[in-house]
């Protein structure tokens, strides 16, 4: 697999968000975390961690699981890119 099959999980929140019309700020006041962490990993600069997922989910819904799985799909891409 290479990097591009397996985005950064932020890019997939990203699209997420705005399917449903939901705001960074929305967001920041369901999760009680800052916008500029959000912001990070919206644009990749930030890893997703386990309170992260966890904050996620309870706000948006879904399994903390599914977040952590895409993370470690991407860092593993990461450090073994094949051409």
């Amino acid at each position: 697999m290479t990097i591009k099959d397996h985005p950064h999980p932020g890019l997939i929140l990203s699209k997420f968000l705005a399917r449903r019309y939901i705001t960074v700020g929305d967001l920041c006041t369901q999760m009680d975390i800052q916008s500029s962490h959000i912001e990070n990993v919206l644009h990749g600069r930030r890893r997703i961690g386990a309170l992260f997922a966890h904050r996620l989910c309870q706000a948006i819904g879904g399994k903390p699981q599914i977040w952590m799985r895409l993370q470690k799909r991407y860092d593993n891409a990461q450090q073994n890119p094949l051409p």
